[in-house]
């Protein structure tokens, strides 16, 4: 249960639909019941129970892999990495990326949210917008950029307080 918030807060920031995360930390947290046996005591639960969820993430990508924006293997990778640190480090990586959405322009917060809060699929999305799916990919990937970005920053001055 200590590990709950840091589960979560790493299975959001692949699936930021509420519904859907929602979902996974509950496949998550089945799935870590069934495997307790398979948990070396003495190791690091968390970090266990994060790669549990990750596959979880990646077999919710895989079927759902038509509704979703399609990252390289390497900004994944990254992505990963840094949400993995994250919960490692219990950073309130929820709250800062409540901060960062305030700081996008009005338009881009418009657009994560259609996309994101509303799960619009991104062909309906540019239907409704006038614009290509391929241009809808680029602007939402600059988005995602920009709240890592910003997260990011808002680790490293909270490290230096």
């Amino acid at each position: 249960m200590s590990n709950q918030g840091k589960i979560y807060t790493y299975i959001h920031l692949f699936v930021p639909n509420d519904q859907d995360a929602d979902d996974l930390m509950q496949e998550t947290a089945s799935t870590l019941w069934e495997k307790f046996d398979s948990f070396e005591q003495g190791t690091d639960f968390a970090s266990w129970a994060v790669t549990i969820a990750r596959f979880k993430i990646l077999n919710y990508r895989r079927v759902k892999k038509k509704a979703l924006i399609q990252y390289s293997s390497q900004t994944l990778e990254t992505i990963a990495a840094y949400a993995a640190d994250q919960v490692r480090q219990e950073l309130p990586a929820k709250d800062y990326l409540r901060e960062c959405l305030q700081k996008l322009s009005a338009q881009d917060r418009s657009l994560i949210q259609m996309r994101y809060a509303q799960s619009v699929t991104v062909k309906a999305l540019a239907k409704r917008l006038g614009r290509s799916p391929h241009g809808l990919y680029s602007s939402l990937s600059r988005i995602l950029l920009l709240l890592m970005d910003c997260i990011k920053q808002k680790h490293i001055a909270e490290e230096h307080l």
